[in-house]
């Protein structure tokens, strides 16, 4: 029944405390009627009028919100513990904002590690194979398995790097 209270409460904190009451004549109205309540803060096309009133009667019963006269219009706003709430909301998001972008430049700086890994990998194989050319250079079955054995390492390389980049995509959280 009330499932998007959470967003309610962002809605109703990001709007400066208050928002308007929603008249019960716009419960059945389409988006495409004059009395659907359009400019109205929490409706939406997921959430029509009613749900939305349902969910500002709900927060007015428990005591995070009241109804007050304001500019002679009927107006919701937030009581003491209703601003609690919401803002303890809107810190928590902040922080969990906070953490995924943390997350995500961590995320970027590991890729950084790993490609710097593999340049020095790189560079350690093929100054190896110059100073032993004219040794490896008669024994073509070490010289086929250390190139099968490199090439799979860059193709795992090149693999995870794609993955890494899907996933900052998707959001990690999809993964």
């Amino acid at each position: 029944m009330h499932s998007d209270i959470g967003r309610t409460f962002d809605v109703i904190y990001n709007s400066g405390f208050i928002v308007p009451v929603i008249e019960e004549e716009s419960f059945g109205t389409e988006p495409t009627d004059p009395q659907y309540p359009r400019d109205h803060p929490l409706v939406s096309p997921s959430k029509p009028p009613a749900e939305a009133f349902q969910d500002l009667e709900h927060l007015r019963v428990v005591g995070a919100l009241t109804l007050e006269e304001i500019y002679d219009e009927e107006m919701y706003v937030l009581t003491e513990k209703g601003f609690e709430i919401a803002h303890d909301r809107e810190i928590n998001n902040r922080k969990i904002e906070l953490e995924k972008r943390k997350a995500k430049r961590q995320r970027e700086l590991s890729k950084g590690v790993g490609l710097v890994s593999f340049a020095l990998v790189y560079v350690s194989t093929i100054s190896l194979l110059y100073q032993d050319m004219q040794r490896w250079a008669a024994d073509w079955q070490i010289l086929f398995i250390l190139s099968t054995t490199f090439g799979i390492v860059v193709v795992s390389y090149v693999y995870l790097i794609k993955q890494f980049n899907q996933a900052d995509n998707a959001g990690w959280e999809n993964i």
